[in-house]
């Protein structure tokens, strides 16, 4: 059996999901399918959407420095080779309507966010470190510590949560208090509870503790816990909890939570594996449902090419044990990084679907040895920066950078090399502006 599509999106991460929203809203009665792999990055994300860096570092980790739009300009003008710089200043000029059709197609988690004339918004990690960013789920907004100032938090702990350990949460929140500017400190403190410490609960992971906070009963529990606690405790005036409130409703349990106990809560973001980021992930895909777009649950194994286009995609169904191809006018890959299965190598990175050239900066392909790393990790790493050189439409180009490869095909997301998550902060924000121009490219002839 045989697709035909005018648009095929190659992964159903961030970038993908924008890409395909982007196409149809660009192009009425345009047939747009996208083809998920499976979970990627965007599923292992915090919970919060990350679109550049201060581009001035402060002393004050409570400060949330530049605007993000100044933030974006300072990274294109910095890094020649960088996304922001590929898509030039009209690209960039496009972020602000690449995030509003995130935000619409994730619209049951609802990203809050600052403009992009000011600065991000200042969230504690599951970890207590301090993040900005431009986005974040509601029920990880609502604890924004730049609205928080000189107040009273409670950070919950129970049972047994893997990486999670309320006392170390304080214990580096109180840390970055002391740091920050008197106008913007707060004041932590660890709410050990009386929850979940026996038999299933106690043995119970992450997901499966999520899933549990769904139901009604759970929350009651854990209202009942924190209501003995704070009888005994001192007064607080917000309290911040693990990130695993739902799977399905977060915010309807973390609503009924706040009226049990008549505090404001909120969760912290998250570290792999995120529950908030599989929320963001499976909304991303019910939100292109409204758009009318096609989701195939399969793997792309092999592609069709000549003529410089490509012309099919081979997809192994999931479930089905048979491949199936893929026609299009044109294709978006937005298969991702290392993480996402995007890149592949043991010795050398390869692109494994087409065999696009991955190089570093544009130019010098990138060996998986120490010479791809940096030893200082705070300083930018060559194999978190390598990736797929393209041109100002987004159209792969050869190994010196210079020569369009396939006319019809568009990339998106980390896929693109020039940028360094961990440095330049550029995640899933990156990816849905690269998937915005890609979708918008893909429909424009």
């Amino acid at each position: 059996m045989t697709w035909y599509a005018d648009v095929a999106v190659i992964g159903a991460g961030a970038a993908g999901c924008v890409a395909a929203a982007a196409a149809t809203g660009s192009r009425r009665g345009a047939r747009v399918i996208v083809v998920d792999g499976g979970a990627g990055a965007t599923a292992l994300s915090s919970g919060t959407v990350d679109v550049a860096g201060p581009d001035a570092a402060s002393a004050d980790p409570l400060d949330a420095g530049t605007p993000i739009a100044t933030a974006v300009d300072a990274l294109a003008r910095w890094l020649p080779q960088h996304p922001y710089a590929r898509v030039g200043a009209s690209g960039r000029a496009q972020l602000g309507a690449a995030l509003d059709v995130l935000r619409a197609l994730a619209s049951d988690v609802e990203l809050i966010g600052a403009s992009l004339d000011a600065p991000g918004l200042v969230v504690a990690t599951s970890l207590g470190t301090v993040k900005t960013a431009a986005l974040a789920q509601q029920t990880i907004a609502a604890g924004r510590l730049d609205q928080l100032a000189g107040k009273r938090i409670g950070v919950a702990h129970f049972g047994r949560i893997g990486h999670f350990d309320g006392r170390t949460a304080v214990a580096t929140l109180r840390l970055a208090a002391s740091m920050a500017a008197p106008d913007r400190r707060f004041e932590p403190f660890p709410l050990e509870l009386k929850f979940l410490r026996r038999g299933r609960d106690a043995r119970s992971g992450a997901f499966e503790l999520a899933r549990r906070f769904d139901d009604e009963p759970m929350i009651d529990g854990l209202a009942c816990a924190v209501a003995a606690t704070l009888r005994a405790g001192s007064r607080l005036q917000h309290l911040l909890l693990p990130p695993l409130i739902g799977l399905q409703h977060p915010r309807a349990s973390l609503l009924r939570l706040s009226r049990a106990i008549g505090l404001p809560v909120s969760e912290l973001s998250a570290l792999p594996p995120s529950i908030p980021g599989w929320r963001l992930a499976q909304a991303l895909l019910r939100g292109l449902a409204g758009h009318g777009v096609e989701v195939i649950r399969g793997r792309a194994v092999a592609a069709t090419i000549g003529d410089g286009a490509v012309h099919s995609i081979d997809v192994l169904e999931a479930g089905a044990h048979q491949i199936r191809t893929l026609h299009a006018r044109r294709f978006v890959l937005a298969t991702g990084h290392l993480v996402g299965g995007g890149l592949r190598g043991d010795r050398q990175l390869l692109e494994p679907l087409l065999g696009l050239p991955v190089t570093l900066d544009g130019a010098t392909p990138v060996a998986v040895t120490a010479g791809g790393l940096a030893s200082d990790y705070r300083q930018p790493q060559p194999l978190l920066r390598a990736g797929i050189a393209v041109d100002e439409a987004l159209r792969p180009l050869d190994a010196r950078g210079r020569q369009t490869l396939y006319g019809n095909l568009h990339l998106a997301g980390a896929l693109i090399g020039g940028n360094d998550p961990a440095v330049h902060k550029a995640g899933i924000g990156l990816g849905a502006l690269t998937g915005y121009l890609a979708g918008q490219a893909a429909v424009a002839e």
